[in-house]
């Protein structure tokens, strides 16, 4: 009787091997070079760790279990929260700013698909304990720093970078209630992988009102600091966070991968746990899933019961 590998998952013969251990040895020489340290943790944990701020899509897909004491316990889908846990357990000790990078084998129990299988490997790199912009723009050089070894150029390329705080402040002032913006996000979420015509029908949907629907498509469409900043008016809600988004874009530039970088308001995220600036790198044509995402989520420590501090991320 032969059995076949589970769906989802892969066998790594020999050149295979080859080819893994290329990648994971690019993401670690980076992340090394750049200043972050290797940690790990366990492959399960608490199921109710990824309940509490995983985001509906992540909970949904999890592999979950009851083990013979009666604990709930899942496998990890990512290893965030691991992180979260981790740092709050020895948050006094540890030194700051905390730069820690990851090679996790995670698993999701999602429809295997192109790009998107069940089990898979993630290399992750978070910068805990600084909330100054500078953070994530060294997280996206990061990022960058590892893409450009393996041959890809800005013709190759783009990361888009967006942040959901200016998102937030921008559907407030347009009337938008506090309640109404996670729902919200997850469609507009989708804006890059749907018809324009899909799309405005499914935000039509979360948002009725024909004028603040409008205001959101035009905002939707921006795509230049400069335009951006013909919108934000000095001193408003909103005005931080575009000031933000522009010292991360600005930084980026005196760093030597200004190329890379893109403006780019569809940039939302599906974790519900992001707070300020997020990203996402394509390829430059648009036409595959995005290679890799992240952003800042400075509330998740203390939603694991620790302190409030900063932190942000990029898992690839």
């Amino acid at each position: 009787m032969k059995i076949p590998p589970v769906k989802g998952t892969r066998d790594f013969y020999p050149p295979d091997m080859a080819i893994h251990n290329f990648i994971v040895d690019g993401w670690k020489k980076v992340s090394l070079r750049n200043g972050f340290e290797e940690y790990d943790g366990p492959i399960f944990e608490y199921l109710k760790m990824y309940q509490i701020k995983s985001g509906d899509e992540i909970v949904e897909q999890l592999f979950s279990l009851t083990d013979r004491g009666g604990r709930d316990l899942a496998l990890r889908p990512e290893i965030t929260p691991t992180l979260a846990r981790m740092v709050n357990q020895q948050i006094n000790a540890l030194p700051k700013p905390i730069k820690w990078f990851s090679v996790p084998r995670l698993l999701r129990a999602e429809r295997p698909q192109k790009g998107r299988l069940r089990e898979f490997f993630q290399w992750n790199i978070d910068i805990i304990g600084v909330n100054q912009s500078m953070a994530d723009a060294e997280i996206i050089f990061t990022t960058v720093d590892y893409l450009r070894d393996a041959g890809l150029t800005p013709k190759d390329i783009k990361v888009r970078i967006s942040s959901r705080k200016l998102l937030a402040a921008v559907l407030k002032s347009y009337g938008v209630p506090d309640e109404k913006l996670e729902p919200l996000y997850v469609v507009l979420d989708k804006k890059a992988k749907l018809p324009p015509e899909t799309f405005e029908q499914m935000l039509s949907e979360q948002v009725p009102d024909k004028e603040t629907l409008n205001k959101i498509l035009e905002f939707m469409s921006i795509d230049s600091i400069p335009e951006l900043g013909e919108l934000i008016k000095a001193e408003s809600d909103e005005f931080t966070a575009y000031t933000e988004i522009k010292t991360v874009l600005g930084s980026l530039e005196i760093m030597g991968v200004g190329d890379y970088c893109i403006y780019d308001p569809s940039i939302v995220r599906g974790l519900a746990y992001y707070t300020g600036i997020v990203f996402e790198v394509h390829d430059a044509v648009g036409d595959l899933r995005a290679i890799c995402g992240g952003g800042r989520y400075d509330n998740l420590l203390r939603d694991f019961g620790g302190p409030a501090i900063s932190a942000t991320g990029m898992g690839m």
